[in-house]
């Protein structure tokens, strides 16, 4: 039976969409293949599809590209988001407000649906690179949770971030990446457990750290 990967119920024929399992807009961005990131039509439904693009996935890219600011891969993102500043003067003062400089940089105070659209974004990409993997759904309600580290998001600027993150780093003991140029991500079990922990990179300078932590084993990694 063809099930999606998101909602873990079956795919009947016409109710199905080719999904990026990055958002389309990140992937655009490499000339890379990236079929290893596309899930076929039979394991997405079109419904989950929209409404993870239409919900999450824009502002997402946009915290993404915030913190990407420089990156010549993010370029045409950030020439992009200046003209819709430009054009709708609303967005642009929504956009202004979550923005605050500290020192010689600026970083982004993310709002509490700014941290959702970025939560349900990363459990997309957790759970379609396991069905990816596994063939199987990843259930982040019942059986598994997915936690993400948020303090490691400054880590280029932030001295308790970068600590953070190199515990995380020798945690993966220097796995190598998969992926390309604008996406990579690595992981690894615990020992003699199912929990494990994976590092999304971005652009080569945004590190998203999360565990997937089994149910049975969330007693052993609380906090």
């Amino acid at each position: 039976m063809a099930i999606c990967y998101w909602c873990g119920e079956e795919v009947i024929d016409g109710g199905g969409a080719r999904e990026h399992i990055v958002p389309h807009t990140l992937l655009q961005d490499t000339t890379d293949d990236v079929s290893e990131f596309v899930l076929p039509a039979e394991n997405a439904h079109k419904v989950c599809n929209q409404m993870l693009a239409k919900d999450y996935e824009h502002d997402f890219c946009q915290i993404v590209f915030h913190y990407s600011m420089g990156n010549p891969r993010a370029q045409k993102h950030s020439d992009s988001k200046r003209r819709n500043l430009e054009r709708r003067l609303t967005y642009a003062a929504n956009q202004f407000k979550q923005m605050r400089l500290n020192g010689n940089r600026t970083e982004i105070a993310l709002s509490a649906s700014d941290k959702k659209a970025f939560e349900e974004c990363v459990k997309k990409i957790v759970k379609g690179l396991y069905f990816k993997d596994t063939n199987q759904y990843l259930d982040l309600e019942k059986e598994w949770s997915a936690r993400i580290i948020w303090n490691t998001l400054n880590v280029e600027h932030d001295s308790t971030a970068q600590t953070q993150a190199k515990v995380f780093l020798e945690m993966l003991g220097g796995d190598p990446f998969k992926g390309n140029d604008v996406f990579k991500f690595r992981f690894k079990k615990v020992e003699d457990g199912l929990t494990s922990i994976w590092e999304f990179l971005f652009y080569d300078r945004f590190p998203v750290y999360v565990f997937l932590v089994h149910h049975s084993e969330k007693d052993q990694v609380s906090g």
